[in-house]
C-alpha cells in the first residue's frame, strides 16, 4: 500500500485517478481525503444518500470527483464543465461551510466558482449541453463509470423556434492548462 493511501485511510484503488489529475497539488488530495472536508459535508450528504439510495461515502466520492475534474480541467468559473445535480447538491453544502471551502481553495491552488445551471437562460441551452456531455466524458474516462445520480434536464426553448437542435459529437475536446 502507498504512503500516501495509509496517511489517508482509502483503498490504494481509489488514488490513481486522483494522482494523475491533481499530480502537481498533493495538498488538494489530502484536503479532499480528509475527516475535515468528509465531515463538513457529511449531513448534507447522508440527506442525498437516502433520497437517490446509494452509501454517503459514494455520495461524499462523487464531490471529490467533480473537485478533482474542476481542478484538472481549472474550470475556475464554471465554463467547461456541469455537475450532476447529485454533485452539485453536495457542493452547494460545501461552499456554506465557507472556512471549509476556503481552505479547501488553498489547498487546490485554485478557485472554483459555481455557475447556477438550471437559472440560465434558454438561449444557452447548448452551452450546458456542452457542459454536461464533457462532464461525462471526463469522468467516464477517469472513473470507468458514468456519474451517479441523474444530471440537470435540458432546458426546452420555449420561446424560439430557432435555433435548431445542434447534435453534439461523441467526443469533445478540450483545451487544458498544465
Amino acid at each position: 500500500m502507498s504512503s500516501l493511501a495509509v496517511l489517508l485511510n482509502v483503498n490504494e484503488m481509489i488514488l490513481p485517478q486522483y494522482q494523475h489529475m491533481m499530480h502537481k497539488i498533493p495538498e488538494g488530495i489530502i484536503f479532499l481525503f480528509s475527516t475535515r472536508f468528509s465531515n463538513s459535508i457529511a449531513a448534507t450528504a447522508h440527506n442525498l444518500a437516502m433520497q437517490y439510495r446509494l452509501p454517503t461515502g459514494n455520495v461524499i466520492e462523487e464531490l471529490r470527483r467533480l473537485i478533482a475534474i474542476k481542478t484538472f480541467t481549472a474550470d475556475e468559473d464554471g465554463t467547461k464543465i456541469m455537475p450532476t445535480n447529485l454533485m452539485d447538491e453536495l457542493w452547494v453544502a460545501a461552499i456554506v461551510d465557507t472556512q471549509v471551502y476556503a481552505d479547501l481553495q488553498n489547498a487546490l491552488g485554485i478557485k472554483l466558482y459555481r455557475r447556477y445551471g438550471v437559472s440560465e437562460p434558454a438561449a444557452d441551452q447548448v452551452a450546458r449541453a456542452l457542459r454536461q456531455a464533457t462532464m461525462k466524458c471526463l469522468y467516464k474516462n477517469f472513473f470507468g463509470s458514468e456519474p451517479l445520480g441523474p444530471t440537470y434536464p435540458l432546458l426546452q426553448q420555449v420561446f424560439m423556434a430557432y435555433p435548431p437542435v445542434i447534435e453534439l459529437p461523441e467526443l469533445v475536446t478540450l483545451n487544458i492548462r498544465l
